[in-house]
Parts: structure tokens; sequence; C-alpha cells
């Protein structure tokens, strides 16, 4: 038995820990670590006892070499101005002295620079509270000498399970110059490089008339790609609309 318990509520001491017995004084620190231990079960989160500082808006560096329990795929809940936030490790890295961790999340959780407390980790697919979906904002762009602007986003959202990055994605707007075949948007998440570059996701398009898309995760460029399900062009004008859903691995 270690002089720090789990959770830190109290550090009792070699001199009490080291013992055959437990002196009757710190039986009420007993009975609250192991209270709040298994609240920690229930919920699915366990309170990290270090000190967090803010790095920007998507990381938070601690002291030590950290980068075994701050590992790729954890979920991660922090409070900052008493509203809960979450988020999923996307990695960690060591420079002595400190460990710095990058976070995906959604931009209404993300970190502003204040005091992090209460951080916890959990390895649960859904522990208590978890939002389950983060939005993103998408940038957009076309093939070829074809532009797209003016667009607006009605729905972006993803959510992380594993090692598998699921998305959702509806955006209409504007086609200007050269007539080409593809609309695009920014990724989620940085997608894993798989042979070929491209991971086929199912996608609708307007162009005039709402049809059947085709759909492709381009792993090199890290963009979704719509086009028509018949590879023709695009036309030029307001009302074009892109739409998908699929999955690939990060």
């Amino acid at each position: 038995m270690s002089a720090s318990f789990p959770l830190s509520i109290k550090n009792f001491g070699n001199e009490r820990v080291n013992g055959d017995y437990i002196p009757a004084s710190d039986m009420n620190d007993v009975r609250a670590e192991l209270a709040a231990l298994e609240s920690a079960a229930l919920g699915g989160w366990m309170t990290m006892p270090e000190t967090f500082t803010y790095v920007s808006a998507q990381s938070f560096r601690l002291a030590g070499e950290r980068t075994a329990a701050y590992s790729k795929g954890r979920r991660v809940r922090w409070y900052q101005s008493v509203s809960a936030r979450y988020g999923v490790i996307a990695g960690s890295s060591y420079s002595a002295p400190n460990t710095t961790v990058t976070i995906l999340t959604s931009f209404e959780y993300a970190f502003s620079n204040a005091v992090i407390t209460s951080l916890a980790l959990s390895d649960l697919e859904n522990p208590q509270g978890w939002p389950g979906w983060f939005s993103w904002l998408p940038t957009y762009s076309a093939s070829g000498g074809m532009t797209f602007t003016s667009v607006s986003t009605q729905l972006a959202r993803y959510r992380v399970s594993g090692r598998t990055v699921f998305f959702m994605l509806r955006a209409i707007g504007t086609t200007s110059g050269t007539q080409h075949t593809e609309l695009r948007a920014s990724l989620p998440v940085t997608a894993l490089a798989v042979t070929g570059n491209v991971v086929p996701f199912h996608a609708d398009v307007t162009d005039s008339a709402a049809m059947l898309g085709r759909g492709l995760i381009d792993t090199n460029g890290q963009l979704l790609g719509f086009g028509r399900y018949d590879g023709a062009v695009f036309g030029i004008g307001a009302g074009r609309v892109l739409a998908g859903q699929g999955c690939y691995e990060w």
C-alpha cells in the first residue's frame, strides 16, 4: 500500500500505512477514500492529482513523464469557469521536464486560457456526462478551377470510438469559376493514411436537383470529396449541396 491513495483525499503518511492497522482517527478518511473510489468507478471517471497548465485551445501541460497515462484515445473531462468540458486524447509527448497533451474536442469545449481543475480520465466508451458527438468547423474548396464559397454549414458533427472517427456533414454553398467534378471539405480529425489514399463514404449532392453522390475520403490530402454519381462536372451557381456520413481510421 502506498502513502498517496488513488484520489489523494488524504496522504496517510508512511507511518500510517506501513503498519498492520489503521488508527481509528483515520477511519473517516478511509471511508471518504473508498466512497470516492466507488463514485469514480460508477461514473467511469478517475480524477488525476496533477496540476495542469493551458497551452492552446486543444492542448495542456503537466510536470513529469506522463505519456503512458495520457495516451491516445482516452476520454478527458475537465472544468473551466464552472462548466464541464470534454475531449479525447489525440496524443502526448514528453520534453523534460513536462508532458504536453493534445486533445480532440468540439469548439464549444476548447480550452480557454484559464485555470484547469478536476481533470479526469476514462477508458469507457460512454462515461457519465459524455456528450457523444462533437461539432467541428469545416473549411471548403473544390477541384480544378472551381471554387465553393458562401458556404453555410447546416450539420458538422463527429465522434471517436477507439481508433475510428464517425462523421456527419451537410452544407450548402455557391460554385464559381470553371466547372469541375468535386466539392471538398476538411476532415474533423486527421486520418491515418491508407494504401491507395482513398476510403469511400455515403454521399448525396444537389446540383440543380438532388441526386446520389460519390464520396471519397482522401487520406493524403485530408479531405472529404463529394462528386456527382455520374462523374459529371458541377454546374455553376448557388444552392449546391453536399451531404454525407461515414467513418475512417485515425
